[in-house]
């Protein structure tokens, strides 16, 4: 049975590293420099992202907690307003890894991992990383690379592709190879010098443009500098060509050319950012260790607060959350993130009305909180009122398409409903999402089958 199962994973894997060949080899054959392309030429390069994106999503791990990725998509967003105007399908996305680490895809698909946004002290150094990994997109580092490498293995290059996401717990060494700071140099796929410097001067015009502190990029530099020379391995984040030294004095000297204009917050707290990134992969009794000392030394700190409401409530000990949650509501009646938070913990413990009441006050505090429509949908699911529920799932589904539980509730609601064709979308959707592509590909048959009924239905009609 395992020889079976081997020989036929064997048989997909060539099946990917033929596509990808296809790919990169249709990309090289209509390359064109990204400053003189028009719209038409950019088809082969948007196609190449979408590929390699559809091929490394299931083997990918990404953030659980959608408010991360609402986080990120805030900041890219800000970054994006100001740029000209651009053909990319920007979508920035938290993935778990325990390396600092960023890279991009082709496209504008980025990814930053979770141990880099804990690394980060502010919003504005995270939003260098974007602006950095932007400026690789947008002056089309990945094509003129590959325009470059003419004569390289394209199976070899699939295989590099492949080797570094494959595993989902992988620690995604190197990165995928495509526009990344965090390249490993053994895969041969590292960017010139002239091109990282590039991407860090572009980078920086983009992070003074958007009101962002422009200062904060050497400090972000400095601090994995810094962490480099206490750990046996160098962050993948500045593993690539040039040194990081010379990057460092490089960004100081650009902070002078680019300076800040007039700085403005974005995201609503960065520490609870932090926190949410942390508790994706860290959970134990030294958490608590770490917080209540902090809590103890100021009780009206709501982020420690929260944080320790979290935290026991992950732990399992709910009547220690339970208190810090109706302390933090206290304190703070209008914190959004205490609403929902608590209005999921009440959910949780079947306690539906009071549940839907702090629910339905954090929308009121803030009507982009995907959570708060997804357990309120819930809540109508469980009150057998189909209709409001598949109104505030498809609300969720807006604020955050990557949150797969929305397409799984929404195709059991059309299927009450007798949506076929609904129903089996939105669970192709769900278990393409969560990795089990036998299950989509299933409900995409069935989908087909369905619009070809239907179809026969309407012509037979005319």
């Amino acid at each position: 049975m395992e020889q079976k199962k081997s020989k036929k994973n064997l048989y997909t894997l060539s099946l990917i590293l033929y596509a990808y060949a296809i790919i990169l080899l249709i990309s090289l054959f209509y390359f064109i420099p990204t400053s003189l392309a028009s719209p038409q030429k950019l088809s082969p390069e948007i196609e190449l992202g979408r590929k390699i994106f559809a091929q490394i999503r299931p083997h990918v791990t990404f953030a659980q907690n959608p408010m991360i990725k609402q986080c990120m998509e805030k900041l890219g967003k800000r970054i994006l307003d100001d740029l000209p105007h651009h053909q990319y399908e920007f979508r920035f996305f938290p993935i778990i890894s325990s390396d600092v680490n960023a890279f991009a895809l082709p496209n504008g698909y980025i990814f930053i991992t979770n141990r880099l946004i804990q690394e980060c002290d502010s919003e504005d150094e995270l939003a260098f990383v974007l602006c950095h990994e932007t400026a690789h997109v947008l002056r089309g580092h990945f094509m003129n690379f590959l325009a470059q490498k003419k004569k390289v293995d394209l199976t070899t290059l699939g295989l590099m592709v492949l080797g570094a996401v494959i595993a989902r717990d992988s620690d995604l060494q190197g990165g995928i190879p495509a526009l990344s700071l965090g390249m490993n140099q053994n895969l041969s796929l590292s960017y010139s010098r002239e091109q990282e410097y590039e991407a860090d001067t572009y980078g920086l015009r983009y992070l003074s443009h958007s009101d962002f502190n422009v200062n904060d990029a050497s400090k972000f530099m400095d601090k994995l500098r810094l962490l480099s020379q206490i750990t046996i391995s160098v962050p993948v984040y500045l593993s690539t060509h040039p040194m990081p030294m010379d990057r460092l004095i490089n960004i100081k000297r650009l902070e002078k050319t680019y300076p800040s204009k007039n700085p403005q917050p974005c995201l609503s707290n960065m520490n609870r950012l932090k926190l949410w990134c942390r508790l994706e992969t860290e959970l134990s009794d030294r958490l608590l260790d770490e917080f209540n000392p902090l809590y103890l030394s100021n009780p009206n700190d709501i982020d420690m607060i929260y944080a320790l409401a979290l935290i026991n409530e992950k732990l399992g000990s709910s009547e220690e959350a339970e208190r810090y949650y109706q302390m933090g509501v206290s304190h703070a009646p209008k914190d959004g993130d205490l609403l929902r938070d608590y209005g999921i913990f009440l959910y949780r413990r079947e306690k539906v009305k009071d549940a839907e009441s702090r629910l339905k006050l954090c929308v009121e505090q803030n009507p982009e909180d995907p959570l708060a429509y997804h357990y309120l949908g819930r809540i109508k699911m469980d009150r057998e009122s189909p209709d409001e529920a598949i109104q505030a799932f498809l609300k969720s589904k807006k604020i955050a398409p990557e949150l797969p539980d929305n397409y799984h509730f929404l195709g059991i609601l059309y299927n009450q409903k007798g949506d076929e064709e609904e129903s089996h979308k939105n669970f192709e959707h769900y278990f393409t999402m969560i990795g089990n592509l036998e299950a989509a590909e299933l409900h995409s048959k069935k989908r087909k089958k369905t619009e070809g009924v239907m179809e026969k239905n309407r012509s037979s009609s005319r």
